[in-house]
């Protein structure tokens, strides 16, 4: 009787296991997958991040994002940046330029998934002001 018993309970185990792993995968942008997608403009006059295709590429501690134009002040930040993770919503963002770059902080990290689409949004605290990134990325 127990014999009997025990593939059922390894089956039922499993497949709650498996449901709940796809309950967290839905809610998160999977690693190592490569997204892309649009990020939405934004302005205040001496910040300027430009609407355009974006790419997404998102590790255990850390990501990179590429944005279509990006300027504080006057110094241009467009490309490619890496979003290092001091915790599950904040870090540093790198810009990556010939030469040392710039490193600034993040924070309001977010991301959801709606079945189609992941939404990651972030803010980035430049020297001209807290940038809002919002930005929509489809599903492989």
């Amino acid at each position: 009787m127990a014999m009997r018993l025990f593939p059922r309970l390894v089956a039922t185990g499993f497949a709650t296991a498996l449901a709940s792993i796809g309950a967290a995968e839905a809610q998160t942008v999977p690693l190592h997958t490569l997204l892309s997608g649009q990020i939405q403009y934004y302005s205040n006059g001496v910040c300027y991040l430009g609407q355009g295709g974006g790419l997404f590429l998102r590790g255990m501690s850390s990501a990179v994002i590429t944005m279509p134009e990006l300027w504080s002040n006057t110094q241009p930040l467009h490309g490619q940046a890496r979003l290092a993770f001091t915790s599950a919503s904040a870090g540093t963002i790198h810009f990556k330029f010939w030469g040392p770059g710039f490193t600034y902080n993040f924070s309001n990290y977010s991301e959801s998934f709606n079945g189609q689409q992941y939404t990651i949004n972030f803010t980035m605290n430049l020297p001209c002001g807290n940038v809002p990134v919002v930005t929509g990325f489809e599903a492989p």
